[in-house]
């Protein structure tokens, strides 16, 4: 197989293969959050040449599509030799912002480099430290490349279990692409001494090259917890340190975003919320956490959206009622068709989809005006922008409650067990890019955080990517780090009848 640009075209060669395994073969990265099983329709792409004639599944989710040329590139069969047409793929803003400067007490040596990476599953942050100065002189974010292979963990372990090799490809797309980044970053990539990464339990597990289907099944076993070397290197044979995880579902990115958001040290009680694919929580201080996962899913992140999408160009991702709107913005907002609503857009161009913020907001939005209800009856499609049928429908909201109401069941359930009360919490932290972007005010309009808690909400960062680039450049952090895990409590929700209940009491929107 062979790919060649023809005019702004990819030709691709197969016999019995889909397209997208032919783009995915060439280094061609694609979305396709549901993991090429047809599901999501987010890998629309315009192909011709010679292929199979579509299943009347694929013609039902492409609609109006399929007459402009589009396929679905995980449904559409290669018969020999094809083009695929690409459209350049707007940036994705990854947030590597830290909450302030990152300087260590102790350097690891006296010179050269020291790599820290967040893992994300939908994004990667890089950042890279100077040894000498005790500080971080530069970072870059990228998409994840494995999100080609699926939006959440369960598909990327999905793909490792079907695929041989899967385990292997998503490993070397992972390091191949942080490589790069650190190449462009550094001015002698031989210097670099260590690495530090951190992220979910999963990805930490695919990084270091480590099968992770037993997290997959009953019990969700993990492999590994981490924290220790790995045996296995990195960028110019710099040893790996992965940060330490509480749980299969609780990961090194939580014990990384403790330490560096100082939860761990608070003389008072703080909740920390880390809203991913995966929804990972704690609440404590210096005298004892307590954390937990929450199956919340990908719909803060758009992949089970009708219309969602991530935070690039063309993202509807602020909505507001036309009267709260000030006058001097007035020039930045388009309305919606009943003219009730205004919106932004990222870039200012046509819209294309909604990113998980707008998404929210939406939802609040349309509760306030009654087109939903608390129960989250929404009649029929919302149209938010006539132009490319931008809509939020019924399934939608569904989705965001299952959402919505396992975070805050989580909160819950955890703060019951600690024998906290809601209004025992002095502060709580958002962690990462969805926290750094969320409407607090609509986050608790539909529930996600409780009504109590609404006036201490912070947005910290990128603590996880914060917290490696520490631990690479500060003792004292990393004795922190050595003994967070055995100072936090991990508490299993799965069965666990506090959350259960807590879960069907957070599905309504409330008044």
């Amino acid at each position: 197989m062979r790919t060649a640009e023809v005019d702004m075209k990819i030709k691709i060669y197969g016999d019995g293969i889909t397209a997208h395994k032919a783009l995915s073969d060439a280094g061609f990265d694609m979305a396709a959050p549901c993991g090429g099983r047809g599901s999501c329709g987010k890998c629309k792409i315009k192909l011709t040449g010679a292929l199979d004639a579509p299943s009347a599944d694929e013609r039902k989710r492409l609609g109006d599509d399929f007459e402009r040329g589009y396929r679905l590139a995980c449904q559409a069969i290669l018969r020999g030799e094809a083009f695929a047409e690409t459209e350049d793929e707007a940036r994705m803003e990854v947030l590597t912002q830290t909450g302030g400067a990152i300087i260590g007490s102790s350097p690891i040596a006296d010179e050269g480099y020291a790599v820290a990476v967040d893992i994300g599953t939908t994004t990667l942050a890089v950042y890279l430290c100077d040894l000498g100065q005790r500080r971080v002189i530069a970072e870059r974010g990228i998409r994840n490349p494995q999100a080609s292979f699926g939006a959440d963990v369960i598909t990327r372990m999905t793909h490792i279990i079907e695929n041989d090799g899967g385990l292997s490809r998503l490993h070397d797309i992972l390091w191949e692409s942080v490589s790069a980044v650190v190449a462009e970053m550094c001015p002698d990539i031989s210097a670099v001494k260590y690495i530090c990464a951190a992220g979910n339990t999963v990805m930490q597990c695919i990084a270091d090259n480590i099968d992770p289907r037993t997290i997959a099944s009953a019990p969700f076993t993990a492999p590994t917890l981490f924290g220790e070397y790995s045996a296995n290197t990195g960028i110019n044979g710099a040893p790996i340190y992965y940060m330490p995880c509480f749980a299969s579902y609780v990961g090194g990115d939580i014990a990384s975003g403790l330490c560096a958001a100082d939860v761990d040290i608070s003389e008072e009680t703080e909740l920390f919320i880390d809203i991913g694919t995966n929804g990972e929580l704690a609440v404590g201080g210096r005298e004892k956490l307590i954390c937990c996962a929450t199956a919340a899913g990908p719909a803060f992140e758009g992949a089970c959206i009708e219309c969602g999408m991530s935070g690039t160009e063309g993202a509807v991702n602020t909505i507001l009622p036309v009267k709260a709107i000030n006058a001097a913005d007035a020039g930045k907002y388009r309305q919606t068709p009943d003219g009730l609503f205004g919106y932004t857009v990222i870039g200012g161009g046509e819209p294309r989809g909604i990113c998980g913020s707008a998404l929210i907001d939406l939802i609040a939005v349309l509760l306030d005006a009654e087109i939903i209800d608390e129960t989250g009856m929404l009649e029929d499609d919302y149209i938010l922008c006539e132009s490319g049928n931008i809509r939020l429908t019924p399934r939608d909201v569904r989705e965001v409650q299952l959402a919505k109401a396992a975070i805050a069941a989580g909160i819950y359930t955890m703060c019951e067990h600690g024998g906290i009360k809601i209004n025992e919490v002095s502060a709580v932290k958002l962690a990462g890019g969805f926290g750094a972007f969320l409407k607090v005010s609509s986050a608790c309009r539909i529930g996600l955080i409780p009504y109590e808690l609404a006036e201490k909400v912070a947005a910290v960062g990128n603590t996880s990517g914060a917290g490696a680039a520490h631990w690479l450049l500060d003792e004292n952090f990393r004795e922190r780090i050595a003994h967070i895990r055995d100072h936090a409590e991990y508490v299993e929700l799965s069965g666990d009848k506090r959350f259960n209940n807590y879960y069907m009491e957070q599905m309504c929107f409330g008044e």
